[in-house]
């Protein structure tokens, strides 16, 4: 390039670095202009606010845990035959003792009633031993004899009774069945599967709980789990089982709750959000979710301080409730916004209370305010 064409390049950066200067002035003047004038215009945005007070909340622990039976079983036939009778109907509640699969037992009923009619004489022989050797007619030995002959028929007779006792297959404990895996008429043999049935009150649930708080373990702990199948709806519980070891992988402990299930909404297999409640932390400093403004990562509240709105960066614990934990960036006596966030145009804006001024439920009473103490509502 030629020096020639130097002073009219320098010339050149010169004029637009001094237009530069020129017009972000200018914007300044203006946009510091405007705010001040628009702020002085509007009027005062119209919020309620809640006293920040320290008080209780529970320590909760949430996990997700899938609910399983306290007893299910899979009924199978101890004898091979025809199946003579059903006695259910798939997915059917049962009760303790319900029949529910006869097998043809005819041949073990014929057998049982020989053993009966052969007890039934080896208990007349013996009695007729009795009287013989009160006559002298007979002898001990064979008095001894005859009572071991029935006894031997009593045995034969329970042992017949037992056997006819597999034949019939009868529901454990109350609960609901299955599918039935047979019907009246099919052969079956000894092992075979014929229906499971299924405990669904209680049902069980377990989920695990981190190892440093194993100091708040206790007996009668409370769980709550919720469903999304049924939006709205607690279902209650206590812990019943504690692992007696910590799992080296997760540094946590097994624990188990009965959930009651009378209504038999839930189901085996059905996850629940679980929340275990350890105890209770007394001094908390909480805020309605609603009052948070989060912006990527960062949480903020909008609190009143000398009657503006001011955004003040908070961070946040627990939740529980529809309240959050505040652990930093906030103090008790603090005036955070609750409702009417949306007439907040501007960090400063005036702002006037239109509530009481209210504390977090279960808070303790605010100290009175002393008669110099200013109002929040900004001049006009």
């Amino acid at each position: 390039m030629s020096l020639r064409f130097l002073p009219l390049l320098v010339g050149t950066a010169l004029v637009a670095l001094f237009l530069g200067i020129l017009i972000g002035y200018a914007w300044h003047r203006s946009t510091s202009q405007v705010q001040p004038a628009a702020a002085r215009d509007l009027p005062p945005a119209g919020v309620d606010v809640e006293v920040l007070r320290p008080g209780p909340m529970p320590l909760r622990l949430a996990s997700i845990g899938v609910l399983r039976p306290l007893d299910e079983v899979t009924l199978r036939s101890l004898v091979s035959g025809l199946v003579s009778e059903v006695g259910f109907s798939d997915g059917e509640a049962v009760s303790e003792g319900q029949v529910l699969v006869r097998i043809h037992d005819a041949e073990t009923r014929q057998l049982l009633a020989a053993a009966l009619a052969a007890r039934n004489e080896a208990q007349r022989r013996l009695d007729r031993s009795r009287e013989l050797l009160e006559s002298g007619l007979s002898t001990s030995e064979e008095r001894e004899r005859l009572a071991a002959d029935l006894e031997a028929a009593e045995a034969r007779v329970a042992a017949l009774q037992a056997q006819l006792d597999e034949y019939v297959v009868r529901a454990p404990f109350p609960g609901r069945v299955g599918l039935r895996a047979m019907s009246p008429g099919a052969t079956v043999s000894q092992g075979d599967a014929l229906v499971t049935v299924t405990r669904l009150d209680p049902l069980r649930i377990a989920t695990t709980i981190p190892e440093r708080f194993l100091g708040m373990l206790r007996d009668g702990i409370q769980v709550e789990g919720e469903s999304p199948a049924f939006p709205g709806q607690s279902f209650h519980g206590e812990v019943v089982f504690f692992a007696p070891t910590i799992d080296a992988a997760t540094r946590s402990l097994r624990i188990e709750a009965n959930i009651p299930n009378d209504q038999q909404l839930l189901r085996p297999g059905q996850t629940l959000n679980v929340r275990a409640t350890l105890g209770e932390d007394p001094d908390v400093l909480t805020i309605p979710e609603e009052s948070v403004i989060l912006r990527g990562n960062q949480a903020s509240v909008w609190v009143l301080r000398d009657g503006r709105a001011i955004m003040q960066g908070v961070e946040l614990g627990r939740v529980d409730g529809g309240r959050i934990e505040v652990r930093s960036g906030l103090k008790a006596g603090d005036q955070v916004v609750v409702r009417g966030i949306q007439s907040i145009l501007f960090p400063g804006m005036p702002a006037r209370v239109r509530n009481g001024a209210a504390g977090p439920p279960g808070a303790a009473p605010a100290p009175p305010a002393s008669e110099d103490e200013p109002e929040l509502e900004a001049a006009e």
